[in-house]
């Protein structure tokens, strides 16, 4: 579990609750929890919850936050850690690269921390764009030579995948 340096737990027994479902199934490669998103500028708190069953569809509009998931030392090792080429979405990728690699994951109904929107990462700027046509590029190189693709990469975050899924049922 990563959390950034102003994101908290959510509450103080959190952890423990957490653990005892993680021994139910430790067989399990990454766990993950809904996430409390708190943005102070607007005085708002929602709860980000994921889905009990990942598709690679849900990765093209949405993520596992790293502070609300639990991932196998093993695990974090083979895949590559967090890339150090990407500040952003670093976390994303690592998920991304767990799914399609088959790894298993595991929901767990119940929120580990918060996460405050006040990052680099909540603000939807020009490096993020940038980074996941990056990531589209580089890492999901079979998939790039679509051009229009990564145009929709420039103004449409994340969106892009509707695309990328019908190439992969083809295949």
């Amino acid at each position: 579990m990563f959390l950034n340096s102003g994101d908290i737990l959510h509450d103080t027994a959190a952890l423990t609750k957490l653990a005892t479902k993680v021994k139910n199934k430790p067989e399990q490669d990454i766990y993950y929890t809904n996430l409390m998103l708190v943005d102070l500028e607007q005085g708002t708190v929602r709860l980000h919850q994921c889905p009990n069953k990942l598709t690679l569809a849900y990765f093209t509009g949405s993520f596992i936050g790293h502070p609300a998931s639990i991932i196998k030392r093993s695990t974090f090792n083979i895949l590559g850690g967090y890339s150090e080429d990407y500040h952003i979405i670093s976390d994303w990728l690592l998920f991304v690269r767990a799914f399609l690699s088959g790894y298993s994951f595991h929901y767990i109904n119940t929120t580990l921390s918060a996460f405050f929107l006040d990052g680099i990462s909540s603000n939807g700027n020009a490096q993020h764009i940038e980074e996941i046509r990056s990531v589209y590029q580089k890492e999901l190189s079979f998939i790039a030579d679509d051009m229009s693709l990564l145009r929709k990469v420039n103004t449409r975050p994340y969106q892009f995948m509707e695309k990328f899924l019908s190439k992969v049922r083809k295949h």
